[in-house]
């Protein structure tokens, strides 16, 4: 973007241009031309008739090519958003700029072929290379014309039709909602800690997607530092709606992630009593933070996004429920104190907390 002449500053995934701050989001991590692409790459190789070196470099490349080009991807955005506005962006043309993307990919694949071809003295074009034959493919697709169906067939494809058609037109299933307190009732004083709310800019709320959050910070004067306290909530996670991963939101504002990963905490006396949630350090130059977080909903606490998720799935199917919310508590670790005396601040804020939990997020 710089080489571009647009003058920009990096926040972690927070791209700021000066008027707009692209932030780039899961979505635009690179994962969904990952996949697709290295699943191209294994295919190509399969059916490349060259050395077995040749296959390997294809497979290989599929990672370093999908997050090069995601990165010139996410750099064009950043200067048309400059030049030409935020809309940019968003909608179909951000939709359209990936599958240009996606597309050039593969292009650099079917390139390395020719060119691997080239330095190995083979002028044969790629096409030979291909172990495709579509010899005879239309007479055999005509040959379809002429198959008569069986009996058992025909059952078989209306009734597909009739219960095609039978969800089709069915009333649509509304995921249940549930009783609970809106977040704007939550205590701002108990067990000697006292704080204060507020709202997020506009934009991070439609980012965010929850049908209701808060951003809350707390003291206590017996604690060295205070705590931010964020909990959030999705009454419903199938119109595409679904709670944010917070580890893709942690880099925001030039911190990084130091370390991560699900701890046992004993908050006993609680109603949580001992759960696993997930423990970040974050650091941006010498200042660090200590992050717990979990996902909690429908009587469960999970630390692992991917399991979240699938319980989601099994829940909308056994209980017509998909509601669920996280919980996030983020505390500085000070100069003078050691991570252990961060860890004990954040724990006696949930202990004083816990109890309340239920009331705005339904078990």
């Amino acid at each position: 973007v710089r080489m571009a002449g647009v003058p920009v500053f990096l926040e972690g995934n927070v791209i700021d241009l000066g008027v707009y701050k692209l932030q780039v989001a899961e979505a635009c991590s690179g994962l969904r031309y990952l996949f697709p692409i290295m699943s191209f790459s294994y295919v190509f190789a399969v059916l490349y008739r060259g050395p077995v070196w040749h296959k390997i470099v294809l497979l290989l490349a599929a990672v370093p090519i999908a997050v090069l080009m995601n990165s010139f991807r996410i750099g064009v955005i950043g200067v048309m958003v400059d030049r030409y506005g935020i809309g940019q962006a968003e909608g179909f043309l951000h939709f359209f700029e990936g599958w240009i993307i996606f597309l050039s990919c593969i292009a650099i694949l079917f390139g390395m072929a020719v060119a691997m071809r080239r330095l190995s003295g083979d002028r044969a074009p790629l096409g030979d290379a291909i172990d495709l034959d579509f010899t005879g493919l239309g007479a055999q697709l005509r040959r379809i014309a002429t198959v008569a169906p069986s009996r058992s067939l025909t059952v078989a494809a209306l009734a597909t039709l009739a219960l095609s058609a039978a969800w089709s037109f069915a009333p649509a299933r509304e995921a249940g909602r549930m009783e609970r307190d809106p977040y704007s009732l939550y205590p701002m004083e108990f067990a000697g800690w006292s704080g204060s709310s507020s709202a997020f800019d506009p934009q991070i709320e439609r980012s965010l997607g929850a049908d209701d959050y808060l951003s809350g910070y707390f003291r206590n004067p017996e604690a060295a530092a205070g705590v931010d306290f964020f909990l959030s909530y999705y009454g419903s996670q199938i119109d595409g709606a679904s709670i944010h991963a917070p580890e893709i939101c942690l880099p925001g504002g030039g911190w990084e992630i130091a370390s991560l990963g699900p701890v046992e905490v004993d908050l006993a006396g609680t109603r949580l009593g001992r759960i696993t949630l997930n423990r970040a350090v974050i650091q941006k130059g010498l200042e660090k933070q200590l992050v717990y977080y979990w996902f909690e909903g429908r009587g469960r606490r999970m630390s692992n996004g991917f399991m979240t998720r699938l319980y989601t799935v099994l829940d909308s199917a056994t209980l017509n429920r998909t509601d669920g919310g996280l919980v996030r508590v983020i505390t500085p670790i000070l100069s003078e104190e050691t991570e252990a005396d961060a860890d004990a601040r954040a724990r006696g804020f949930l202990m004083a907390t816990a109890d309340r939990l239920h009331r705005f997020i339904p078990e």
